[in-house]
């Protein structure tokens, strides 16, 4: 059995198992929904900068839940503790290599299916959080992991929160986003094949509660990235920076 085979067999066996573990609110229904439109800078060579609009859709229900595209369940949660399982659609990297011009003639890169493990400890001091994820369609065939620490800050009507996170992709993922192959090698564009690396990024958010069903959010993220993808001939800066606007309703 396949390592991806392997894995989306254990989540959706965990997400069943998600409906008899304990619930701290049995049948209660949470359900959020809103918008956010966001500008941010590509990776690549000549790549356009990113303005998108995003739906924002959350919903739980006892263990279960929807966060966007991914469907998943806690197999744990207490005060402090929390253990999840999530399948769905998601993107580690940047997808919109084929906004720039130089690389066009490279092959379009696709979306994932994606099977991620999270786990979570919360406690006065802030949250910790470590997600593990593969593709389960063999788009780029790997692995990725994060570690992330927040700490939020309410005043007032505002709630702030700050995260620093630590992203590791195995080498299929910076090959399949950032490599380049024989094929796709040209003059001023060399063969590649990087390694795995370790990318960083620092995450500010601000959430203003209108009142108690509507809120704005605003978000605003730098990412720095190994020299593994920096070192790429079809890449031509370190980092990147996003910032957006969004709009959140609860039921």
């Amino acid at each position: 059995m396949k390592p991806q085979q392997f894995f989306i067999a254990s989540a959706i066996s965990l997400i069943a198992n998600s409906a008899y573990a304990e619930s701290p609110e049995p049948d209660e229904v949470e359900i959020s929904i809103g918008g956010f439109i966001g500008s941010g800078q590509s990776l690549y060579i000549d790549g356009d900068e990113k303005v998108e609009f995003m739906p924002r859709i959350r919903a739980r229900w006892n263990n279960f839940f929807i966060n966007g595209l991914k469907f998943g369940g806690y197999l744990y949660e207490d005060r402090n503790w929390q253990v999840r399982a999530a399948i769905g659609l998601g993107n580690v990297e940047d997808t919109d290599r084929d906004s720039s011009d130089v690389l066009d003639d490279m092959d379009d890169l696709d979306s994932t299916i994606e099977g991620k493990l999270g786990f979570a400890y919360e406690a006065e001091w802030g949250e910790v959080d470590l997600a593990l994820s593969t593709d389960l369609n063999d788009t780029y065939d790997g692995y990725a992991a994060e570690l992330a620490y927040s700490y939020p800050l309410k005043v007032g009507s505002w709630l702030f929160e700050i995260s620093v996170e630590m992203e590791w992709l195995s080498k299929d993922v910076n090959r399949y986003y950032y490599g380049v192959t024989a094929e796709q090698a040209k003059p001023g564009r060399e063969f590649y094949q990087p390694d795995s690396g370790v990318n960083y990024a620092l995450e500010q958010s601000a959430m203003y509660s209108i009142d108690e069903s509507q809120s704005i959010l605003i978000r605003a993220v730098y990412k720095t990235y190994s020299s593994e993808i920096t070192d790429s001939p079809i890449v031509d800066r370190d980092h990147t920076a996003e910032i957006g606007i969004g709009y959140v309703y609860r039921f």
